[in-house]
């Protein structure tokens, strides 16, 4: 079956492997939003391991580049993958609904009286 996420990106997938696709995403996600968490967890280093300006300014381009939402942070990319791998998730859950709806939908008309 061969499944379209827009943009001209298509792949084909056994429908017997989606089950096992759907679940390794689902895994995927959930050690994306771990990683994301373990990011946002930066925030609380806010005693540097020094005084002096250069291990303060250190600390705060840290947090400033892994935590803070804004373009090219941390926290940026790792919610674009998380939302990427929903994204899929969905989509494959949708078709694997829709194609046992059809499969159950053909079975029966095979069925005598169906």
């Amino acid at each position: 079956m061969s499944i379209d996420f827009g943009g001209g990106s298509k792949f084909t997938v056994d429908v017997a492997q989606l089950d096992g696709l759907i679940k390794g995403l689902t895994e995927a996600r959930v050690k994306v939003d771990a990683i994301g968490r373990l990011a946002a967890s930066t925030r609380q280093m806010t005693s540097p391991p020094s005084e002096e300006d250069y291990s303060r300014g250190a600390i705060r381009q840290i947090i400033e580049r892994t935590v803070d939402d804004r373009d090219g942070t941390h926290t940026r990319a790792n919610q674009a993958y998380s939302d990427a791998l929903d994204t899929m998730i969905q989509k494959l859950t949708a078709v694997r609904d829709q194609y046992a709806g059809t499969e159950g939908v053909n079975q029966n008309k095979l069925r005598p009286g169906g």
